[in-house]
């Protein structure tokens, strides 16, 4: 599994694009390149780009910066104990909600860590807090 891999929301279509980050020229703009398809560089909307955290959620999606989980103990009875969070990069590491992220993957066994969203596409997720 590539661990450096990002995303990227394209300028021109506003899909989301998996690969590597670079930029091409002198403005800045964050480019990624789709593996296995040389040469193919895609300019991306800088705020929507995202570091994949080398994590997987329950269902084997990837965990990557900017996006949205619910995590804690869902088969707790009679009332599961959840909580929904953002995943962000600061000070050289991933967190969600200012938890180391492995320590919440370790504490859940990431079997308790689902995606159900992004900032930039779903931001009405975190109005819903359970």
């Amino acid at each position: 599994m590539d661990r450096y891999l990002f995303r990227g929301k394209a300028v021109i279509d506003g899909k989301w694009y998996y690969g590597h980050l670079s930029t091409v020229d002198d403005t800045g703009v964050p480019v990624i390149l789709e593996p296995g398809k040389e040469n193919h560089w895609l300019k991306v909307i800088p705020e929507t780009v995202g570091q994949f955290t080398g994590l997987v959620d329950k269902n084997g999606v990837k965990i990557f910066e900017g996006d949205i989980v619910r995590y804690g103990n869902f088969e707790r009875q009679p009332e599961p104990l959840v909580d929904i969070g953002i995943v962000e990069w600061k000070d050289g590491c991933f967190l969600i909600d200012g938890e180391y992220i492995d320590w919440v993957a370790n504490e859940y066994r990431n079997r308790e860590i689902e995606v159900i969203g992004n900032i930039h596409d779903n931001p009405e997720l975190l109005e819903v807090k359970p």
